[in-house]
């Protein structure tokens, strides 16, 4: 691959490159996105690296030389539409050795009946937008009427003759010499074609009546040469897509900002280290223009590493913007346009009433009777942007926009505030709340920005991501100005939204996206001197790092994190950093720290009477509770946290407190209520897109369809889970998932299958160093043991699994293994022994009132008493068996116990009763 600084990350243009090369059917290829992402350096590449590889002709045709700096007459628009069609044919009479005579007389005539034209009109005169040296050209004509309208007559019938000509010449060479030669036309800043098209000068259409810009070239040209020239083949490179004739077997591709790697290797070669490399990145974006320019403005400063993060905040806030906006934005734009494009940049969405509002009240930016609104439509880093309801807007692109605003703040931060405060007044008469917040926090109003804080906590504890979204976006497009003070409150904000943003993304299990987000938030908010907002940030990152199991980071993070809420005196931070590492502690099965965590931060929650905090930690206590299998108080701690979360309306809580309430009630045996939880949780979790919790719901489903022998059901819930874990990339939940499948396969006998995936689980829950989860796979190996006959590997596993139960002192482990040890010495006929583990076994699962426990350790013991002729006994225990499992809704072992029933009187014992 080439490293260069605009091929870097493009493999996929250059695949696409050797593809247009290669294959036969593919006509086009379409490069697009902002400016400064390397688009014409991939068409230079094209031209002298692929096409030169597979010998190929290959011209390229610059729409911007061609409309900003072409010369000649610009006074009309047959002379644009003749320059690039004279490309065309040279690029033929060059490749092919034939003159396009007939063509080049088509030229002349036209030449001199516009000639003659203009000369017989002498109310037609032009007004010439920009000079030689601007970047943007454009041509106002005003005209009567009439003769306006005769002269677009012209235009276009003049074009379409020098088309049609051009065409006829070429399809009757290339049939009659041939030619097969692979040839290829680049028509690189695309963008310009608005002026080519005509609709700027004679007002004959519209910009945005599409998805994709339509216009002459595309059409026409384009759709003539493709026809009369069969071996021609297209490359086009422009800020938006283009709609091409739909025949043609098109390719498009967007280039977009750089992934941090990228700006690594940019500046690896550049002899810089990856530290600073990081620091770039979170300024540029990842845009590679910007990018470079910075690694310019770093070279040049010969600055030590300890002092890179100054030189990058002052860098970012006066040289390169200021340069860059001056040099390559608004340097394009004619002197009179500029005010206009400033007004423009200020909304977040350009509409033609509101820019008529901001240009009214501020003088400088007087309407002068011209088509101003659609001058700043055309002009190519203002894109089309699909809104509400599929329609179309007009905004401008978000760096280039922070980039004009940023140099007109430093221009005239009065006028600007004056067009915030004009914005902020008309979408407050239009009634759109979102739009006043968005202009107010631009000019630092303070209480704004605590009303933006405060919608932004609502949304995201009731799971309204749409709305947390739409705020976050208010605060990323502000740009706001007036002072050091309000810079730093700036810089604040967007650190919480960065911050909210990250959430929302752990939320949707995009941990990669959450944790680049949060990272830079953290960043920013270290540059604003908030501990307690550098506190936050931690907090989440240590959230991150525990959804990963990477333990260590997460303990590191919540510990920076603490370190932060105490500088900041914020008992409620410090709480918050308490109940993650009460969590951190539960995922290594240390209960008694965990409880220890849970306990602190409970009593702080309830100092500061915080009832929403309370909640949660009564939540993680009932994990600890049901960790220590102390069931019947874990479910009163999760009731009563439901409840608070209720009364607040908080739904990831409520959520979370039924799935849980569902978990512990179908280990208490409680189907119905387990049922109900379930749903509930569910019903929260897939509207909202938790997708980690709703694979937990799911999988209580699973083992509810499992306990209730809906046994198509329980696998069809298990293979959902597995998919969502695996999409998530979730070890641990995937290892349950796979336990679950594995007990499915086990009650339906296809014991290989139920090894293998307990097998796939035992293996997850060791990479991520999970006791518990392996003690219930080794369970479930006893099992697939026994189901085999083979009475002494089960012991084995049993026993192991047993050791890791007590290791982590989950006494309902500790039952399920001495049922399991009672049902090996069974086999063994060891009766004593396993008369002994059934009676253990049965006391653990009474005194946690685990009823689903107690139906199978008394099935056991009666099993037991069947095989050692002990008929009486038998018939008591599978009784009390059968009276559990129906209470429970067990129907599948129910029904087992019924069966024994029978079979012990058919063989002339006696039922009688408990």
């Amino acid at each position: 691959m080439v490293h260069g600084t605009a091929i870097v990350d493009r493999v996929q243009v250059i695949t696409a490159m050797h593809r247009l090369c290669t294959d036969d059917t593919t006509r086009a290829l379409m490069l697009w996105g902002v400016g400064g992402q390397g688009k014409s350096t991939m068409l230079s590449y094209f031209q002298e690296s692929i096409t030169g590889e597979y010998g190929a002709c290959c011209g390229v045709i610059d729409l911007e030389q061609l409309v900003d700096h072409g010369g000649g007459d610009l006074r009309n628009e047959v002379h644009l539409a003749q320059q690039t069609l004279n490309i065309v044919a040279r690029c033929f009479e060059g490749w092919h050795g034939r003159r396009l005579t007939g063509y080049w007389r088509l030229v002349q005539a036209a030449n001199r009946e516009v000639r003659e034209f203009i000369r017989a009109t002498p109310s037609f005169f032009i007004n010439q937008r920009a000079t030689r040296q601007g970047n943007i050209s454009d041509v106002e004509i005003n005209v009567d009427v009439g003769v306006g309208h005769r002269y677009s007559l012209l235009k276009g019938e003049q074009r379409e003759m020098l088309t049609t000509g051009l065409m006829a010449e070429i399809d009757e060479i290339i049939s009659v010499a041939k030619v097969e030669a692979r040839s290829f036309i680049c028509f690189d800043t695309t963008e310009r074609l608005h002026f080519l098209d005509g609709n700027m000068l004679d007002g004959s259409g519209s910009l945005m009546t599409s998805g994709s810009v339509s216009h002459w070239l595309t059409t026409s040209l384009i759709a003539e040469l493709s026809h009369a020239w069969p071996g021609l083949k297209f490359v086009l490179a422009g800020r938006e897509e283009l709609a091409l004739p739909y025949d043609l077997k098109v390719e498009s591709i967007e280039l977009t900002e750089w992934e941090e790697e990228y700006t690594r290797e940019v500046l690896r070669v550049r002899g810089m280290e990856p530290e600073v490399a990081a620091q770039v990145h979170s300024v540029a974006s990842g845009h590679p223009l910007w990018t470079n320019v910075l690694a310019d403005v770093l070279l040049s400063a010969d600055t030590p590493l300890s002092e890179i993060g100054d030189l990058l905040d002052r860098s970012y806030r006066s040289e390169p913007r200021a340069r860059w906006v001056s040099r390559s934005l608004l340097g394009r734009v004619p002197k009179r346009d500029r005010s206009l494009v400033i007004a423009a940049a200020v909304p977040r969405k350009i509409e033609k009433p509101l820019l008529a509002r901001l240009l009214g009240k501020w003088d400088a930016f007087e309407d002068d009777g011209s088509a101003w609104y659609e001058r700043i439509r055309a002009y190519s880093f203002v894109q089309s942007h699909r809104g509400e309801g599929g329609r179309f807007e007009t905004r401008m692109h978000a760096l280039i926009r922070s980039a004009v605003l940023s140099f007109a703040a430093d221009e005239s931060p009065d006028a600007l505030g004056r067009l915030h405060a004009s914005a902020a007044d008309f979408f407050d008469e239009r009634g759109d709340p979102l739009e006043v917040l968005y202009h107010r926090i631009s000019v630092g109003d303070s209480n704004a920005m605590r009303s933006w804080e405060a919608e932004v906590d609502a949304a995201l504890s009731r799971y309204e991501f749409d709305k947390a979204l739409q705020l976050i976006e208010v605060a990323d497009a502000a740009d706001i100005g007036g002072g050091r003070s309000i810079e730093n409150e700036s810089r604040r904000l967007k650190a919480k939204a960065l911050i909210a943003g990250g959430r929302i993304a752990f939320f949707q299990l995009r941990l990669d996206a959450a944790e680049e987000q949060l990272r830079r938030g953290h960043a920013l908010a270290e540059t604003t001197g908030d501990s307690g907002l550098t506190g936050e940030a931690q907090l989440r990152l240590a959230e991150v790092a525990h959804r990963r199991l990477d333990l260590p980071r997460a303990f590191k993070a919540s510990e920076n994190a603490r370190r932060g809420f105490q500088e900041a005196g914020d008992e409620r931070g410090v709480a918050a950093v308490l109940h993650i590492q009460g969590h951190l502690h539960l995922a290594q099965m240390d209960t008694e720290q965990a409880r220890d965590a849970v306990c602190r931060s409970l009593a702080i929650y309830q100092a500061v009477n915080d009832e929403l905090g309370q909640a949660r930690a009564l939540e993680l206590r009932a994990h600890v509770k049901c960790g220590r299998a102390e069931l019947v108080a874990a479910l009163a701690d999760v009731s009563e946290a439901a409840g608070l979360y209720e009364a607040h309306g908080d739904l990831r809580g409520i959520a979370a407190a039924h799935g849980m309430v569902a978990d512990i009630s179908l280990l208490l045996g409680r189907l119905d209520q387990s049922v109900a939880s379930a749903s509930r949780a569910l019903e929260i979790y897939g509207r909202t897109g938790e997708a980690f919790k709703e694979a937990g719901a799911v999988h209580i489903f699973g083992r509810i369809n499992l306990a209730r022998n809906r046994l198509e059901e329980a696998e069809a819930d298990a293979q959902k889970e597995i998919a969502l874990h695996r999409k998530t990339r979730n070890k641990l939940g995937l290892g349950n998932a796979l336990l679950l499948l594995g007990a499915v396969k086990l009650d339906r006998g296809r014991g290989d299958e139920a090894a293998d995936l307990t097998a796939q689980a035992h293996d997850l829950y060791l990479e991520v160093g999970n006791p518990l989860g392996e003690a219930h796979a080794l369970v479930q190996f006893a099992q697939v043991a026994l189901s085999e006959g083979d009475a002494v590997v089960s012991a084995g596993r049993a026993g192991r699994a047993l050791r890791l139960y007590r290791q982590v002192e989950n006494a309902l482990g500790v039952g399920e293994c001495l049922t399991l040890l009672a049902v090996a010495r069974t086999l063994e006929r060891r009766y004593a022994d396993a008369k002994s583990f059934c009676d253990d076994a049965l006391e653990i699962f009474e005194r946690l009132e685990a009823r689903p426990g107690i139906g199978r350790a008394v099935l056991t013991r009666g099993r037991m008493f069947m095989v050692s002729n002990r008929r009486a006994e038998a018939t008591a225990d599978i009784a009390w068996a059968r009276k559990e499992f129906d209470q429970c809704g067990y129907q599948r072992l129910a029904a087992e116990c019924a069966r024994l029933l029978n079979e012990i009187q058919d063989s002339g014992g006696s039922v009688e009763p408990i």
